[in-house]
């Protein structure tokens, strides 16, 4: 008995699956390659998969730090701890991003910050110009 009808949805997409199938085998990327980056980057996001920074990422990180302090925006409640957890492997760079601005459009995100230890969180709405206009004033405070 079947329950999906696996045929139907290739059929449906077997031009694009077998043209992304021509593409690999042509590039001969089995390990690696920017095919099992770009899908291993949506999995993890899509199952919650903390952020581990790469080398490049983590010295980029230990440079800014000796800098102003970042402006986040921030969409989730999730993606407070997402941060905290990807930036943990560099001294001082809790520190660097809790004293900086955070800018989000949710109440229970503004919650999770200030919970976090951020000292600046503003609420904004949805549209971009008051997204925009909230990170310049952040910008201007924090200069």
């Amino acid at each position: 008995m079947e329950f999906i009808d696996l045929k139907a949805q290739y059929r449906a997409l077997q031009g694009e699956i077998d043209a992304n199938i021509q593409r690999i085998l042509a590039g001969a990327h089995f390990i690696g390659g920017e095919e099992v980056a770009e899908f291993e980057e949506k999995l993890a996001a899509y199952v919650r998969v903390p952020i581990e920074l790469s080398t490049q990422q983590i010295d980029d990180l230990q440079k800014a730090i000796h800098g102003p302090s970042p402006i986040v925006y921030i969409t989730s409640s999730d993606s407070v701890a997402t941060l905290l957890h990807a930036i943990r492997p560099v001294p001082g760079a809790r520190e660097w991003f809790l004293h900086g601005a955070a800018v989000t459009i949710h109440p229970r995100c503004a919650e999770r910050l200030r919970e976090a230890g951020f000292v600046h969180v503003e609420i904004t709405g949805t549209l971009d110009e008051r997204v925009r206009e909230h990170i310049v004033s952040n910008l201007l405070r924090l200069t």
